[in-house]
């Protein structure tokens, strides 16, 4: 179920139960544990502040024995200032096997809790990326950074329609990326439309997960000036919905009490948002992706011929920095992936290629787990480290650091202009000379 979000089928019901409850300002985490021939024994997920973890709610509910296996959404605590530590309440039991979404970026926690429990015999396995999809802000405010973390979601035919042509199906794609959806809607703060989403589908951006029927959106956002259709909906929702307008990348929010005029990402925060999911078309996406927004993003593709359209998906949607052949003698081709598996795939692409020699600029975002993904770097490429000029830039000293400890080939650049100027110096016409690891280095190169 799921399995594009490459989850284990046990790490997905983990997911579902960590959704079940608002924990703010605690990350939301689900357990599950399974006996030897993978059938369930017991859920368990976080309440909020001040009650038990999901691992504890795990051991009051089960006998344990050692061939059980518990999946963990997030690393069990390390400390005990609120609580007891999660890692030795584990240690105390028979278990012997965990499997856990994501190492806790908790300064607190951070690696401490599978360090000592690696070191005391248990077979651990990480998984990697699920705490990021439940707690899409978690990361940031373990980093004290206070931007919203914006999260695109949007559905198209083969043909990159958003609509129908007529009224006899709503929904463009399958019941799993509506499944997913309502998943998606339980992780953020607030839900951003366009006036035409609101128009042509009404929707009720609630959560309709069979798991998830206690969870409710208290803040929408709409975006669009056609006030007949949103006051009308506003009726409907009037203690949650804040009409708005964009002029010149302001808002005029109106909150059907209290008019004001302020720019999105500071409305945000003055409404608590942190996390933002936007279900808009295309006016609402455009404008996003150009102001560099998104920190992740969903595409659904009808199942019609959709080999062919993956094969299509940039003449088709316009999306940049997939793939992208950008110069010629030397090739040069620009791909904004940048977490593990995006990358895996890119710089296998990449390997089958033709070619003299290999030319990598290369930065990453500051969040990102350099040791992890240097493991899928080729050794023979010749790379020039580079920082793009945003905030979330990781520094390239610190880059340089890792390259140099695994004895890469690298110079490094004040800026990715001057990496991406040494590399055409160096680069043979018959070299290829790629851009990646983050999307910011990719959008400074583009033309």
């Amino acid at each position: 179920m799921l399995n594009f979000l490459d989850y284990p089928e046990s790490m997905y019901l983990a997911v579902v139960e960590a959704l079940k409850c608002e924990t703010y300002p605690n990350p939301k985490v689900g357990a599950v544990l399974l006996d030897k021939d993978n059938k369930l024994k017991a859920l368990g997920h976080h309440k909020g502040k001040g009650t038990n973890h999901a691992e504890i709610e795990i051991l009051n509910k089960a006998n344990i024995v050692s061939d059980d296996t518990l999946y963990v959404s997030l690393e069990p605590c390390f400390h005990t200032d609120t609580s007891p530590s999660c890692a030795d309440e584990l240690l105390d039991s028979n278990l012997k096997n965990i499997v856990i979404g994501d190492i806790d970026t908790d300064l607190r926690t951070n690696g401490k809790s599978i360090n000592k429990l690696q070191k005391a015999g248990l077979n651990i396995t990480i998984i990697e990326g699920v705490n990021n999809f439940i707690n899409p802000n978690y990361n940031k405010k373990n980093l004290n950074d206070s931007s919203i973390t914006y999260i695109g979601k949007i559905a198209t035919s083969i043909n990159n329609k958003i609509t129908n042509n007529d009224d006899t199906d709503r929904y463009i794609t399958n019941s799993k990326s509506l499944q997913l959806t309502h998943l998606l809607r339980a992780t953020v703060d607030g839900i951003l439309i366009g006036k035409n989403t609101l128009i042509n589908d009404n929707p009720k951006l609630n959560i309709r997960h069979p798991s998830l029927n206690s969870i409710d959106i208290e803040k929408y956002i709409l975006w669009g000036n056609e006030e007949t259709e949103i006051s009308k909906y506003a009726e409907q929702h009037i203690d949650k919905i804040f009409i708005t307008n964009f002029d010149n990348n302001m808002v005029n929010v109106q909150n059907i009490d209290n008019l004001s005029f302020l720019n999105l990402d500071k409305f945000l925060k003055s409404q608590k948002i942190n996390s933002l999911l936007v279900e808009g078309g295309n006016t609402v996406h455009k404008y996003l992706i150009k102001s560099n927004s998104y920190d992740y993003f969903y595409k659904f593709i009808s199942d019609n011929h959709i080999n062919n359209g993956l094969q299509q998906v940039c003449k088709n949607t316009g999306i940049r920095g997939r793939w992208e052949i950008i110069g010629n003698k030397p090739t040069v081709i620009a791909d904004v992936a940048h977490n593990k598996s995006g990358l895996k795939v890119v710089l296998n692409q990449l390997t089958s290629l033709e070619y003299n020699n290999l030319h990598i600029i290369f930065g990453m975002a500051n969040d990102k787990d350099v040791e992890n993904l240097m493991t899928l770097l080729p050794k023979d490429a010749i790379y020039y480290l580079c920082a793009a000029a945003v905030p979330r830039a990781l520094n390239v000293s610190i880059l340089s650091f890792y390259f140099g400890n695994h004895n890469y080939i690298f110079t490094s650049h004040e800026s990715v202009k001057h990496a991406y100027d040494a590399a055409l110096n160096c680069a043979k016409s018959d070299d290829v000379i790629f851009i990646g690891g983050s999307l910011f280095v990719v959008s400074e190169i583009l033309p």
